[in-house]
């Protein structure tokens, strides 16, 4: 089998920067979040019981390191785990030194029901889980990998997972294919934490690539692609250039504009939408007017987005015809449900967050109200408020068919890179 180059994957990682929330010991808590960062992950270290839930189901990833494990602590990583399984979130276990005591085989037994995406281990914790007898001595391994590998495979097996096994080589299967990767060193285990910081950086790779598999599975769905919708905003894009913002973004991976101006008149309006339809022309890349249906007529736009209190759905699709693309701005299960159904082709559901973009928004709905919009909605759907390149896979377990954006682009230093960060190239 022939896999793609190692650089790939990191590029991915790169690009999309995926939240993973590591549940880690206090020795490798500082060492493993400057790993991440550098490695350009955006890295979080929860315990608390009261919040781990809650943040678990916003991150790309779980990694769970039972090193300096208590009672507390076991609580929260039980509740992270079933989060990140209900929810369909990657999740790693690296199980420290389970072969040490009964309460940490005991932790593992409840660990496993719980379908981690992947176990990192010694040779030694690998074979004290696939059994969960005593093996090792402490946090160290006793046994070379190469006497673990049919434990790794079973253990594979049984879990439905992938099992990585480090040592001199190292050992990665998921109970059908088998990988040996050479390349250790002796000093390795002189130095604390670089296992931990390895089970860590595993979840970052893993949330990556599912990521961006949810990303571009968007695209595959609609006539026209709601995955990285970009609202601009003239302000925040005075210093690098509206055109260059967008021209910049689309390549990046954009795949709808929606020109927002709410001080411009409507002639410059008609003048800024012609330059952008004549830049986006050959690029799949539809132009959306917010709310200035006499703007979209004249401009000959794609579409029209109106809100609430904008112009009139029926009167839009009335003058730009059955063509166009409208959009209506959703904030309740009420809007939606009195929304005409027939009339548009999309619903905006938002803000889930609170936005400095929008001063008069709506009262922020998390990801919980957006998943209940979507559920009840017959229509695609974008969400829309306070959301960055992180949030990309929650808006994608939520439902909706892609995210819009301001800020998160408007205003970067790089929009292309701003972009890329919410849009990558699947692995093959």
């Amino acid at each position: 089998m022939t896999l793609p180059p190692l650089g790939d994957y990191l590029a991915t990682l790169r690009a999309v920067t995926p939240l993973v929330h590591c549940m880690t010991n206090y020795v490798a808590m500082n060492s493993t979040a400057n790993l991440l960062l550098a490695t350009g992950a955006s890295p979080a270290m929860l315990h608390a019981p009261e919040e781990v839930a809650e943040f678990t189901a916003i991150s790309a990833g779980l990694s769970i390191n039972i090193g300096t494990i208590s009672a507390h602590w076991a609580d929260a990583m039980l509740t992270a785990a079933a989060t990140a399984s209900q929810h369909s979130i990657p999740w790693v276990l690296d199980p420290v030194a389970v072969g040490a005591t009964r309460y940490r085989q005991s932790l593992c037994t409840r660990l496993l029901a719980l379908k981690p995406s992947v176990i990192r281990g010694n040779a030694s914790e690998i074979l004290a889980l696939n059994g969960l007898a005593n093996q090792g001595r402490g946090v160290d391994s006793t046994a070379a990998a190469d006497q673990a590998i049919d434990a790794a495979i079973a253990l594979a097996q049984k879990h439905g997972c992938v099992v990585a096994m480090t040592g001199e080589s190292d050992w990665v299967t998921n109970g059908t294919q088998h990988y040996r990767i050479n390349g250790g060193h002796p000093l390795m285990p002189r130095v604390t934490t670089l296992g931990c910081g390895l089970s860590a950086l595993v979840t970052a790779f893993v949330a990556a690539l599912t990521t961006s598999l949810l990303i571009l599975s968007w695209s595959h769905s609609m006539p026209y692609d709601l995955s990285l919708y970009l609202v601009t905003d003239t302000a925040l894009c005075d210093d690098y250039g509206l055109e260059q913002t967008v021209e910049a973004a689309v390549r990046g991976g954009v795949t709808i504009v929606q020109l927002r101006d709410k001080h411009a008149s409507d002639e410059q309006m008609v003048t800024q939408a012609k330059r952008l339809k004549a830049l986006l022309a050959g690029t799949g890349v539809p132009l959306i007017i917010n709310d200035r249906l006499q703007v979209a007529l004249e401009s000959q736009a794609d579409g029209l987005h109106v809100g609430q209190s904008d112009a009139a759905v029926q009167e839009a699709r009335r003058a730009l015809g059955e063509q166009a693309i409208i959009g209506l701005s959703i904030n309740t299960l009420a809007q939606l449900q009195a929304a005409p159904m027939a009339l548009i082709d999309y619903v905006g559901i938002g803000p889930v967050f609170a936005t400095v973009s929008k001063q008069d928004h709506a009262q922020p709905i998390g990801f919980g109200g957006l998943a209940s919009l979507v559920k009840a909605c017959p229509l695609p759907s974008v969400a829309i408020g306070g959301l960055k390149a992180e949030h990309a896979i929650s808006v994608q377990r939520a439902g909706a068919n892609g995210l819009a954006v301001i800020s998160a682009i408007c205003g970067q230093p790089d929009p292309f890179q701003a972009a890329r960060a919410f849009q990558v190239a699947a692995a093959s």
